[in-house]
């Protein structure tokens, strides 16, 4: 049984604790600290959304849109649906000569509720730009018009659009990725299961670019720049990723997947890490990767910023504090 990385507490009381597994690897893949079992497969969902981003760049499909910073960083993103976001996913669309109804991800609210209330209040339906990975998505998409590959069917397994990213992910997270357990994600392309110890070997290597051969150092590079440049473009309003980033100055790259995932780097320190929680509830996984990070001796965990995810107070209805949220000595 893992141990337990987040704890709920009410008063003086715990009301509920989350169990999980947590890893940080440094560039040569030494362990510097491991708890849980992280050997266990993980769907990492949209947490490994940068590693599937590089072909975009590495095969030069971004530069010959024209895109920048902003578009890249977009290509990495769990986005929140907000103006800024669709807008951008509209633009990377129309440079593509493409429009929304070619996107498989299907229509969502916008995961803002302000975003989705306003939506609401205008009488307006949600649209597939409003998917939080429409822009993961358009990315894919960029690949295929700039590539020649078919673009009715680039969700499926077989798929170039689909075989390219996985081959990324196979060359740093040491798999195979065509051996990986797979079954559709939320948003319609193949989701695969892997270790956690190896979706964080994927992200020690993604924050050491130097010892990458160069097409794919300088695509990392990019990435990296694009995100740290952007935070808002990678979730927005209110998120933890957006907040960590932001509040690091780019120096902490944090990326959440679905079911209590989260990932990332740190470049300037070539380490990767990962985390789990086992029940898949958000709260516990933002609050153990302030666990994480603090682990890690990263100041971001304790700045006033991040203190919202990372030590997140319960209050009722009258706005009185009644507990809350912490993450244990892991």
């Amino acid at each position: 049984m893992n141990p337990v990385l987040t704890q709920v507490w009410r008063g003086q009381h715990i009301e509920s604790q989350h169990r999980g597994s947590a890893i940080a690897l440094d560039a040569s893949g030494n362990t510097l600290f491991a708890v849980g079992d992280t050997e266990a497969l993980v769907f990492p969902r949209s947490a490994i959304k940068p590693i599937q981003a590089l072909p975009l760049v590495e095969s030069g499909a971004a530069d010959a849109y024209g895109f920048d910073d902003r578009h890249l960083a977009l290509a990495c993103s769990s986005h929140n649906g907000e103006t800024r976001h669709t807008e951008l996913v509209a633009d990377v669309l129309q440079r593509i000569e493409l429009s929304p109804h070619d996107l498989v991800c299907g229509a969502e609210f916008p995961m803002l509720q302000a975003a989705a209330h306003a939506l609401v209040r205008q009488q307006k339906t949600p649209g597939r730009e409003h998917h939080n990975c429409s822009g993961k998505h358009s990315a894919m998409l960029t690949l295929c018009q700039h590539q020649g590959w078919p673009i009715t069917d680039y969700h499926a397994f077989d798929h170039p659009a689909q075989r390219a990213w996985r081959t990324v992910l196979s060359e740093l997270c040491a798999v195979d990725a065509e051996t990986l357990p797979w079954d559709a994600d939320g948003c319609g392309i193949p989701a695969l299961a892997l270790p956690l110890r190896q979706i964080a070997r994927g992200f020690s290597q993604f924050a050491n670019p130097a010892a990458q051969p160069p097409q794919r150092a300088r695509a990392m590079q990019r990435i990296t720049q694009a995100i740290a440049a952007h935070p808002m473009n990678i979730a927005g309003t209110e998120r933890a990723c957006t907040a960590v980033i932001d509040a690091s100055n780019g120096e902490v790259i944090v990326k959440t997947g679905a079911e209590g995932v989260f990932a990332g780097f740190i470049p300037a320190r070539g380490i990767g890490f990962a985390l789990k929680i086992d029940d898949g509830a958000s709260r516990a996984a933002e609050t153990a990767l302030g666990g994480v990070l603090a682990k890690l001796a990263e100041p971001v965990a304790q700045v006033a910023a991040t203190q919202a995810f990372f030590q997140r107070e319960l209050t009722n209805s009258r706005g009185k504090v009644v507990g809350r949220v912490v993450a244990t000595d892991f």
